[in-house]
């Protein structure tokens, strides 16, 4: 009886060990717990480990550097398999031939194995995807989430970008914009010939919301993500966008963004093609319990400073969306027939060349004669909005480029500084102007 007696207790034991080792909720102690007489806390995986997803749009000119960010992404510290592990996620879609034959796109998971970095395919889309796409990223952001329950999400957009401009307008402003993919003028950059340089300037190449080019020589077509739409399909609350891409550092972003995310890192002017500094990017932004944001941006900002010469180029910023409601309710009061009359002569500015889409806030507001209390209150809600900003003291002066002499971290547009009834009717409808109402 006795016998019998052991074999049942050991039998349940077998049963219940096997039970909780297949179980998907199988319960991890919560980092931190069973101090002192404290117990251990046992929560589910998706109540510790942390995702994040670089999203590499590079069907184009910048598919060279893009593939090396995900290179130094893997030469850094990653993280293991373990469930209790934080996961990153690369989607990535690059030019392997040219323009004129499509490659496919491809999630994968990168961890560390005996001490080797692997890359795990998950899942293949076919050629000819088009990754500067809304319904594209919100499908792969739709997996990632349903594949991957965790307490915090984050997401790298690593492209092209032209922060709140309609769909192919920087590019094919001379023809007038569409809301639909357009023609680009021949001369595109081609696969050959991306060596760093930009071929119609000699300066540095840049990355310029992301941008699938298809085509040849004389029959190019590029595919970019409005705004407002880039913010429709992100399905879930993340905790930080980073956007490694060029002029995304505005007002219009922070506003469209601010329900989607927790914080927002990014850059009033462009961004050279080197990028962030993926080598140190897990080990730093998930260094501890609370992700941080304010680390990456710094480290990005340390390569960039170290440069010489036109390389010394960058302006970096972080924005806490919590306050960017409080910025905009600032703004509607010093908000002034000034300021949407002024022509962006004096103001500092962050773009390169005949393309006079971005400004200093902080300095638009100053030029337009706004009173000191009501720029010590809009100095107040900036402060409170972003929480980090760096810039050199110039970017890529002698190839278009121009002196910092201020800078509040968030550019603007200023319809007084371009006359195009059709780009002020595309501004009006974004979520900034109709907070804040610079067009009416």
């Amino acid at each position: 009886m006795l016998d019998k007696l052991k074999y049942v207790l050991l039998l349940s034991l077998l049963l219940a060990f096997s039970a909780c080792s297949k179980d998907p909720d199988f319960f991890h102690p919560l980092p931190g717990s069973g101090i002192g007489n404290t117990p251990p806390s046992r929560v589910p995986d998706n109540e510790i480990r942390r995702v994040l997803l670089l999203y590499s749009c590079g069907f184009n000119s910048l598919s060279s550097s893009l593939r090396g960010d995900i290179d130094e992404l893997l030469s850094g510290k990653l993280p293991g398999t373990e469930r209790e592990e934080d996961v990153i996620l690369v989607f990535g879609h690059h030019v392997t031939k040219s323009y004129s034959v499509p490659s496919e796109a491809v999630l994968m998971r990168v961890y560390q194995e005996n001490g080797e970095a692997v890359r795990d395919t998950l899942r293949t889309w076919p050629a000819g995807t088009v990754s500067a796409s809304s319904a594209t990223l919100g499908e792969v952001l739709g997996l990632v989430r349903r594949d991957f329950p965790a307490r915090e999400y984050d997401l790298i957009f690593s492209s092209h970008a032209t922060g709140w401009l309609p769909v192919s307008y920087y590019g094919g402003r001379d023809g007038g914009y569409e809301f639909v993919p357009t023609s680009v003028p021949d001369g595109c950059l081609s696969p050959e010939a991306m060596s760093g340089v930009d071929p119609f300037t000699g300066g540095p190449l840049t990355r310029t919301i992301g941008e699938t080019l298809f085509g040849s020589s004389g029959n190019y077509t590029v595919y970019n993500i409005e705004l407002e739409n880039f913010s429709r399909a992100i399905p879930m609350k993340l905790n930080t966008i980073i956007f490694d891409c060029c002029l995304m550092g505005g007002v219009e972003v922070a506003s469209a963004l601010k329900d989607k995310c927790n914080y927002i890192v990014f850059s009033p002017a462009e961004v050279l093609s080197d990028g962030m500094d993926y080598t140190t990017l897990f080990e730093h932004f998930y260094a501890s319990y609370t992700s941080d944001p304010v680390q990456v941006a710094e480290d990005y900002y340390s390569v960039y400073d170290r440069k010489t010469g036109v390389n010394r180029s960058a302006t970096v910023s972080v924005v806490d969306c919590s306050k960017v409601k409080e910025c905009v309710a600032s703004l509607m009061e010093t908000c002034g027939d000034a300021f949407r009359v002024l022509d962006g002569r004096g103001v500092q500015q962050y773009y390169r060349y005949n393309y006079p889409y971005f400004f200093d806030l902080r300095d638009a507001f100053d030029k337009a004669g706004v009173s000191p209390e009501g720029l010590a209150a809009l100095d107040r809600a900036i402060d409170d909005c972003v929480i980090y900003r760096k810039a050199t003291d110039s970017f890529l002066v002698g190839y278009g480029g121009f002196e910092i002499d201020c800078y509040s971290g968030l550019s603007c547009y200023l319809p007084g500084a371009v006359s195009d009834s059709g780009l002020d009717m595309a501004y009006a409808s974004g979520t900034w102007n109709r907070a804040v109402g610079v067009i009416r």
